[in-house]
């Protein structure tokens, strides 16, 4: 963990044994805060092949397991970290996932047959307010804007101040 000035935390990530019959050996992802004199298993279930800390929050964390797809979490540090399936990234086995040292909001993450994606993690999609004036709808700044009405396009509605030519309680 490139945040713990002392050099302490380190993370362990594992894959079962093949075959059967072989006990101890679990999968998962392991975290130790004193440089591996004691590990704390903080994600069982997984065959995690890599693992990632955003240098931007120290409490995310990113891993790629080979089953259960793209993981995240964003309370690492916490006593028991909560972990959930990153649904935008669409294989299913990322092998390696890690932040591009020059640019430090773009991730990119490698899979098993399925090339590269970059994801570029200083996108804010923060849903916009809408104000009402009458039959005049403002929205609050973004960079595109689409007007829809009961859940459909709405043609040529595309700038950030729109006025309604239909009497509805729903835009």
């Amino acid at each position: 963990d490139a945040n713990d000035t002392t050099g302490s935390t380190w993370y362990a990530c594992t894959f079962q044994a093949w075959g059967s019959g072989v006990s101890g050996n679990l999968p998962g992802l392991f975290k130790t805060t004193n440089k591996g004199l004691n590990w704390t298993h903080i994600l069982s279930n997984s065959h995690v092949n890599s693992c990632t800390i955003n240098p931007s929050n120290p409490n995310e964390m990113y891993v790629g397991t080979e089953a259960d797809g793209l993981l995240y979490s964003n309370n690492i540090n916490s006593g028991s970290p909560a972990f959930s399936l990153v649904n935008s990234y669409p294989f299913r086995h990322p092998v390696r996932v890690f932040f591009n040292p020059y640019k430090p909001t773009e991730m990119w993450v490698s899979s098993f047959g399925n090339g590269m994606m970059v994801a570029d993690l200083s996108c804010n999609l923060a849903a916009p307010t809408v104000t009402a004036n009458g039959t005049s709808l403002l929205s609050t700044a973004a960079t595109t804007y689409q007007w829809l009405l009961n859940g459909n396009v709405i043609a040529n509605a595309t700038s950030q101040n729109y006025t309604a030519t239909q009497d509805r309680k729903s835009v």
